[in-house]
């Protein structure tokens, strides 16, 4: 139970593709077919899984279990901010007092909130539709095709690698506009107005 949030989305999703390479490579004549759909329930996994974090932060859901910092009873927060906040924690090894500085930042700033809550539905949902699009097009596909798998290789491993590429250079300018107007707040102080800006 000392595994994070992230750690969990992570497992799930390795889970379900150590479960499809599994499936595929203990018949009789191993399925490419199944083999060349991995990496796409992988990203929609993991993007289903961050989803439903969004989702209950956007809907003001309390969470019923603890969820990396957010403890039984709070409110949850975006997928992104919850994964941002346990890689930078845990594998850059912060820790707790970086947890705490950003939680305080989150608190303090309404243009911080807004631009982990804008970003996290534009990469989750995102992923959701693109690779969630790409599995049934593979399996389309591959039905088509007579059960040739490597199309369904060529969709997984291209079509999610560019939705990556794609939303990298609209994320940049968004978070710089977004940082831009928190400065702004700050040098003249906080209002409640003011998080109509963000």
């Amino acid at each position: 139970y000392s595994l994070d949030a992230t750690q969990w989305s992570l497992l799930i999703a390795l889970s379900i593709a150590i479960a499809e390479v599994i499936v595929a490579t203990a018949l009789t004549n191993p399925s490419i077919q199944v083999h060349s759909i991995v990496n796409q329930s992988t990203f929609l996994t993991l993007s289903l899984n961050i989803l439903a974090l969004d989702v209950g932060s956007w809907l003001s859901m309390r969470a019923h279990f603890r969820v990396s910092s957010v403890v039984k009873g709070e409110v949850l927060r975006p997928g992104l901010y919850t994964m941002a906040e346990d890689v930078i924690a845990v594998d850059a090894c912060c820790g707790t007092q970086f947890r705490g500085r950003l939680n305080e930042r989150r608190k303090a700033s309404p243009c911080f909130r807004s631009l982990f809550q804008k970003l996290s539905f534009l990469w989750t949902l995102s992923g959701a539709v693109v690779n969630g699009a790409c599995l049934v097009i593979s399996i389309v596909a591959i039905a088509i095709m007579d059960g040739r798998g490597d199309v369904g290789f060529v969709i997984g491993f291209t079509i999610p690698y560019i939705w990556i590429l794609v939303l990298i250079p609209v994320s940049v300018p968004m978070t710089r506009r977004n940082l831009r107007k928190e400065k702004v707040q700050l040098s003249v102080g906080f209002t409640t107005r003011q998080e109509e800006w963000c």
